[in-house]
């Protein structure tokens, strides 16, 4: 077997891959470009037969070579294509719409498309290493006879240069390789799955003093937000960014300027940066006022609200943290999946939180609070009367809670496997059950304003004073 056909074999049974296969066939063709080829008068009928058979040979590699490099740009496409899809599949995860949702199913028949194409030209590589393999093994079968005894008295002989030769081929081509991929470590695709490769980082200010809006849309797929008010009456946003990878503008903030939307009318400030190669942590400096509706959504960072008023409130965290801080508001609504969530010396009317894994804090009185979540600690501190109604559910989870002192109240509280533990004063008790795995309360106090309280958990225990 000649040194392209064992190439060939290595490629097929994945020992190398084909780019490595190309170098090596190109160091075939350059080693062989400067011997000297004899003439036809110096050859013998049968030293003839197998020159030609050596030029057949030469011309089914370069059709090798072809195919093997048509393969690897339809690999390369499909890489390409399934990046896209990634970062698209993340996109979706923030806010589905007609247009991501068309854009993926093109992406989706583009690779079956491509993944079409390579199985056609995979099974024409095969068949043509099989079909070589049969024509070679063929001859081989019927001059057998005729090479039996020369072939067994020069075989040590051959089998000993041929080594040698392939031993000396191969760790010059390996270095070559070796060389090459050393040289040329930035032409990588990079993605954010393996940060540090290739890292751009610079800060921009962006100042909005054409107009005031009142209704605030944020989206992040990577990086913090953190509202807070200052003495000025326009709003700035401070931004410390990081690309991952190489896009194709020079510059970084064109770069990032073309894959977010911001748009600025006079009573809306939309800031959207949905790519997930990108970073962006924001200090968004707001005038003191009162805002109709701000948004938050967030995939991977925590968003935080300082000193700050506004109506309605909207905070959407995959993985991080929530907080508010010294925040008046008539309604907040939180969504979270990874993370805890924290609203201290703020004034709410309404608290809605779903979330997954974490813990959940409320250090203000609100009228109304409901709050689930499966995996994590609920603790409310209740100071001042005015609370209405007060709905919790953990599944996995304790709950306490400290009732206000003046407020009237229904209480009914309810868990599996752990226990329910009350200190509350003059109250009425409406019932209890001390089972193996059910434990109920229900406690009553009679006064001027009274709130409907529903405290469950399955396996945590509910904590009451």
């Amino acid at each position: 077997m000649n040194e392209r056909k064992r190439i060939f074999d290595l490629v097929k049974q994945g020992v190398i891959s084909t780019e490595e296969a190309l170098v090596l066939l190109e160091n075939i063709a350059k080693e062989t470009g400067g011997r000297v080829k004899p003439s036809e008068d110096d050859i013998s009928p049968k030293d003839w037969f197998t020159s030609s058979d050596r030029s057949l040979d030469d011309e089914s590699s370069m059709d090798a070579i072809d195919e093997l490099t048509q393969l690897e740009n339809l690999e390369h496409q499909i890489d390409e294509i399934n990046i896209q899809l990634i970062e698209l599949n993340e996109t979706l995860q923030l806010e589905e719409s007609a247009e991501l949702l068309q854009q993926k199913r093109t992406l989706q028949d583009e690779l079956a498309k491509l993944m079409a194409e390579k199985q056609v030209l995979e099974a024409k590589i095969d068949e043509k290493f099989y079909h070589k393999a049969n024509q070679h093994t063929q001859t081989e079968s019927d001059s057998w006879k005729e090479q039996a005894s020369d072939t067994f008295s020069q075989v040590s002989d051959k089998l000993s240069d041929v080594t040698a030769q392939l031993g000396r081929f191969f760790k010059k081509s390996i270095k070559n390789v070796s060389q090459t991929v050393e040289d040329n470590v930035e032409w990588k695709e990079l993605s954010i799955k393996v940060p540090g490769l290739a890292v751009t980082s610079f800060e921009h200010e962006f100042s909005y003093q054409e107009s005031q809006p009142t209704i605030l849309d944020f989206k992040l797929a990577n990086g913090s937000i953190d509202f807070r008010t200052y003495d000025q009456d326009y709003i700035k946003i401070k931004a410390d960014i990081k690309i991952y990878g190489k896009f194709d503008e020079s510059d970084p903030l064109a770069a990032v300027m073309k894959r977010s939307t911001i748009e600025l009318t006079s009573d809306k400030l939309i800031y959207h940066l949905p790519n997930k190669r990108i970073k962006a942590d924001l200090v968004v400096y707001l005038p003191e006022k009162t805002y109709d509706y701000i948004s938050a959504r967030v995939l991977n960072g925590d968003v935080t609200f300082d000193h700050l008023q506004g109506k309605d409130f909207f905070v959407k965290v995959t993985n991080g943290d929530m907080a508010f801080q010294d925040v008046r508001a008539t309604m907040i609504e939180l969504e979270g999946t990874n993370g805890d969530i924290k609203v201290t010396d703020s004034n709410v009317n309404d608290i809605v939180v779903e979330t997954v894994n974490g813990d959940v804090r409320v250090g203000s009185t609100p009228e109304t609070a409901r709050i689930n979540l499966i995996n994590g600690d609920v603790k409310l501190t209740f100071v001042n009367d005015g609370l209405q109604a007060l709905n919790v559910n953990s599944v996995n989870g304790d709950i306490k809670v400290a009732m206000p002192k003046n407020n009237g109240y229904e209480l009914s509280a309810k868990t599996n496997f752990g226990s329910i533990q009350s200190r509350l004063e003059n109250i009425e008790l409406v019932e209890e059950v001390n089972e193996k795995m059910n434990h109920q309360l229900s406690l009553r106090r009679v006064s001027d304003t009274t709130a409907k309280v529903t405290l469950s958990s399955n396996t945590g225990s509910i904590y009451i004073k």
